[in-house]
């Protein structure tokens, strides 16, 4: 299969993305087509599946400091469209459905980015969005403080 196509490639914490949108107070379009959001690469051999396989703890911190940033930032009112892709949609096709996926969200039990981009996506006019997320991202989840969702038309 050759070489990772992420070998040459440094994420960026998504934790940033949040940040500068707080600091742009009349951002009406946030358009990111490629957060590097690392998925387990499908190599043959098991010894590079093991040795190339991304640590979780960054990827984790970063998810859960990317959802308090986007809770300090706050619903933008100006803001209304976003597009936020964690990575492409080729390396989904890629991904080894074998390999279990690393746990994003302990020590909680659903995933914060999931939670601070539901309640952020509820003033939005659009929303795409391609990338590990579960079903807090639509409802908020068991013992999560969470109001009833709604979203403008």
């Amino acid at each position: 299969m050759g070489e990772s196509p992420a070998a040459c490639e440094r994420s960026i914490d998504p934790r940033v993305v949040f940040g500068l949108v707080g600091k742009m107070p009349c951002l009406e379009v946030l358009d990111v087509r490629y957060i590097y959001d690392r998925m387990p690469y499908p190599y043959e051999a098991d010894v590079n599946r093991h040795h190339s396989r991304p640590f979780e703890g960054p990827r984790r911190d970063g998810r859960i400091d990317a959802a308090k940033t986007t809770a300090e930032v706050g619903g933008r009112r100006v803001l209304k469209h976003v597009t936020i892709l964690f990575g492409d949609i080729e390396a989904l096709f890629r991904m080894d459905q074998s390999v279990a996926l690393p746990d994003l969200v302990s020590p909680s039990t659903f995933d914060p980015l999931s939670t601070a981009l539901r309640v952020y996506s509820q003033q939005l006019v659009s929303l795409e969005l391609l990338g590990c997320v579960d079903q807090t991202l639509f409802w908020p989840g068991d013992g999560e403080d969470g109001t009833e969702p709604f979203w403008h038309g």
